[in-house]
């Protein structure tokens, strides 16, 4: 098992909608791990080594002028070319970022 880290940061106030978040084993449609938060947030995480691994984050920023959300995943992991940026800056109303990724 390897531990990863999920890191979400909000500034300019705090997510109106909320942030959700889901992992799953490729393939499966039952998440391993499913939560929501509505501000800044550290998760770790222990994944099984050489499995394939997707991650979906939906969430909404505040409704201030200088709202933004920082997404960053660290930990021993292959992220696939499809994958969003990391780490990753939303300033809209909105996102949906998805990280496909192996556990080294």
């Amino acid at each position: 098992m390897k531990t990863i880290t999920l890191n979400i940061t909000v500034t300019g106030g705090t997510s109106i909608l909320g942030i959700i978040y889901k992992i799953f084993k490729k393939g499966s449609t039952e998440p391993l791990f499913e939560k929501t938060e509505k501000g800044s947030f550290s998760e770790e995480f222990e994944l099984e080594e050489k499995i394939e691994y997707d991650l979906y984050i939906i969430g909404s920023n505040p409704l201030s002028a200088d709202r933004n959300t920082r997404v960053k995943i660290d930990g021993d992991i292959v992220l696939s070319e499809d994958s969003d940026l990391n780490p990753a800056n939303r300033k809209g109303n909105g996102y949906l970022l998805t990280y496909h990724f192996k556990v080294k």
